[in-house]
């Protein structure tokens, strides 16, 4: 096996940020890949240090599967997804000299000066719940307790014994873990697909819906209550692993963001990000795994969402990434509104009559 060093991560280059000036080292380095659905990843292989001998590489996908269905009365339904094993690509290197793996250093990128994805900017209080009835905000930070209380999002990944019905929830706790009980937390529900109960697809779906507010940046914490694999994405935003001093992470020098429950950490292994993330990494995601339950111990991550463009203000979704879940209704309806209502492109009193089928 040949080590290989992953440079851009659904089109955002890797690398550690060196300081102000934008200098980044490139890449992350990795024996084997987990790239789920809809992920892009470009990779980059040493040869200078190989050997002179023509050789012969290949680019393999191991077989994977997205683990067992649930189980009734004691026998697995069926299985997730399975990714078979098969060969992805061939290279055929013809033997080479010194003045050829001199050349090849060369041109070897080691650094490059490139923008930050997204700025980072201070989290506002949010937006007031009472200016829209419909929407599940985060609560505003509580400067009341001795420690300031921060919040963050719990989003439920769920489906049927059956394996046929995908569902998403929602909820908010603070940093402690404490649920806020104001009635505004999500149950996971699948995602009314045109069709269902008379719902055309064309419009926003009508009740309580996830509510960001533009410049407050949300740790999202994925929940994984299943025994298969899933794969979280969002539209219109990047995300980056969580890590402490994110708004309302769960105190303590412990925290991880990744939390694979495997007693293997089989899938802690294959993710292209480090479980401690420095602040100088500038590692953005469009996808990212979100590892099953182990017993009762639930898989976790932990992702920040910066909701800072104006771009982002208005409605689509977040969802699997994996075709047969979201099909069967493992997506749910986010919304970003300005911080004061009079800004608002749109209301809830003049909602907009058609949204963007996202498949």
């Amino acid at each position: 096996m040949h080590p290989m060093t992953v440079v851009t991560v659904d089109g955002v280059r890797t690398g550690s940020r060196s300081g102000t000036d934008g200098q980044t080292k490139l890449g992350v380095h990795v024996d084997r890949l987990l790239m789920m659905p809809a992920s892009r990843a470009a990779i980059f292989i040493r040869n200078d240090g190989a050997s002179t001998l023509a050789q012969h590489w290949q680019l393999r996908n191991e077989s994977f599967d997205t683990g067992p269905g649930p189980y009734i009365a004691g026998a697995p339904t069926e299985t997730g997804d399975t990714w078979p094993n098969m060969a992805l690509a061939e290279v055929e290197l013809e033997g080479s000299g010194a003045a050829v793996a001199a050349q090849m250093r060369a041109a070897t990128p080691e650094t490059a000066s490139i923008p930050k994805v997204v700025p980072m900017r201070p989290t506002s209080i949010g937006r007031e719940p009472t200016t829209r009835p419909d929407c599940s905000f985060l609560p505003q930070d509580d400067t009341s307790h001795k420690y300031r209380r921060q919040y963050r999002r719990q989003i439920l990944f769920d489906e049927d014994n059956a394996n046929s019905i995908f569902r998403l929830g929602s909820q908010r706790v603070d940093q402690d873990g404490v649920l806020v009980a104001d009635g505004r937390n999500i149950a996971p529900a699948q995602f009314p697909h045109a069709g269902a109960n008379g719902y055309t697809g064309d419009d926003f779906p009508p009740g309580l819906h996830v509510c960001a507010t533009l410049h407050r940046g949300e740790v999202w914490e994925l929940i994984n209550t299943t025994d298969e694999l899933h794969n979280f994405h969002i539209h219109q935003s990047k995300f980056r692993l969580a890590r402490r001093g994110d708004p309302g992470v769960p105190e303590g020098a412990s925290f991880q963001p990744f939390q694979d429950p495997d007693p293997s950490h089989r899938y802690e292994k294959l993710v292209a990000d480090d479980n401690s993330p420095d602040p100088s990494r500038d590692l953005w995601h469009d996808t990212f795994p979100v590892p099953p339950r182990n017993g009762n111990v639930y898989g976790r991550v932990f992702v920040f969402i910066p909701f800072e463009a104006e771009e982002q203000v208005g409605r689509f979704v977040f969802h699997c990434h994996i075709l047969e879940h979201e099909d069967n209704g493992m997506m749910a309806a986010i919304e970003v509104v300005h911080e004061t209502p009079d800004k608002d492109e749109q209301s809830a009193r003049n909602p907009p009559s058609t949204m963007p089928k996202h498949h």
